[in-house]
């Protein structure tokens, strides 16, 4: 019987610490105090030759910074769109020099990319080497993978320049058509 206790405990054990392992939240979190964090989304319809990225630059105690809304012409695939947006999103981070933040994207395969040490072999390689030496810029940048609904501000500013063919950047006065859910986030933040 001491088998069975064994083999109990051993499978026990492990469920539970891998039940206990942190997920990705599935609402907005914000950064430490002194960092402030970027989350970003790309739109993509494989019926369109374009699409659109959307990001939000917020700080700790939820409020917004700045955020971007590009069309992007010529794409071919949802990565594409997402990669776009990583990048368009650090070059926002670049030009504000800001070089403490948490980078925040709904696309794990992209997130994947970016972070593995395997050469990329794949069409959006030069895309990938971009993003990886804009995030090498400052040793103080982390990329993380978030679900989509963690943050819906960046997917309405992705969608609004895919619908709407606009290349905007807004810097302290975030657009009206967003505030409904910066103050949903806002009224979460623990």
């Amino acid at each position: 019987m001491a088998w069975h206790e064994e083999y109990l405990q051993a499978h026990v054990t492990s469920a539970t610490a891998n039940r206990s392992q942190a997920k990705p939240s599935k609402m907005w979190t914000a950064p430490a105090v002194d960092y402030l964090k970027l989350n970003v989304d790309g739109a993509f319809l494989s019926s369109m030759p374009y699409g659109g990225t959307g990001g939000v630059v917020r700080n700790s105690q939820g409020q917004f910074i700045a955020g971007f809304s590009f069309r992007v012409d010529f794409v071919t695939s949802p990565l594409q769109v997402e990669l776009l947006a990583l990048k368009y999103g650090l070059e926002l981070l670049q030009a504000m020099q800001i070089t403490y933040a948490i980078v925040e994207s709904g696309c794990l395969v992209a997130v994947q990319a970016i972070a593995s040490v395997a050469p990329d072999l794949s069409q959006l390689s030069a895309l990938v080497a971009d993003i990886r030496g804009l995030l090498a810029d400052s040793e103080h940048l982390q990329l993380l993978y978030v679900p989509r609904q963690a943050n819906t501000v960046d997917h309405r500013l992705a969608n609004f320049s895919f619908e709407s063919n606009v290349h905007l950047q807004w810097f302290v006065n975030a657009p009206d058509f967003i505030l409904d859910a910066l103050m949903y986030d806002f009224n979460r933040i623990q």
